[in-house]
C-alpha cells in the first residue's frame, strides 16, 4: 500500500491535474459513504441543536471540514475561510448550491 500511494504521488508530480481528480474523487467517496475525513467530527451529530448554531471552518482548504460537518449537520450555518484563491474557488464550485455557506476568502 505505502509503494502504491510513493508511485500515485509520483505521478501526481508529473501530471499536477491528477491532484485535482485525486481530490474529486476523495470528495465523491467520503460524501457517497459518508465517512468523515477525520473521525473526531462524529461529535457533532451528538452536540446539542441550537436555533442559532454557527460553525467555522478555518483554513477551508479543499473544502474537508465543511463536507464532514455536513455529513452530521445539514441545518447548521458554516462560515469557512480560506485565503488560497484556487482553494476558494474550489470550495465554492463544490458547496456553491449550499444556503447555509458562506466562503470567505482571507484568513483569520
Amino acid at each position: 500500500m505505502i509503494e502504491m500511494r510513493k508511485a500515485l504521488r509520483t505521478l501526481q508530480n508529473f501530471f499536477p491535474a491528477l491532484g485535482g481528480l485525486k481530490n474529486d474523487f476523495y470528495y465523491h467517496a467520503r460524501k457517497t459513504l459518508r465517512i468523515a475525513h477525520e473521525g473526531d467530527f462524529a461529535v457533532i451529530a451528538k452536540l446539542p441543536k441550537l436555533a442559532d448554531d454557527l460553525y467555522l471552518d478555518v483554513g477551508g482548504n479543499h473544502g474537508q471540514s465543511v463536507l464532514s460537518m455536513r455529513l452530521f449537520r445539514r441545518d447548521m450555518k458554516i462560515i469557512s475561510f480560506e485565503p488560497n484563491l484556487l482553494l476558494h474557488a474550489e470550495i465554492v464550485r463544490r458547496f456553491g448550491a449550499d444556503p447555509l455557506l458562506e466562503v470567505r476568502n482571507y484568513g483569520l
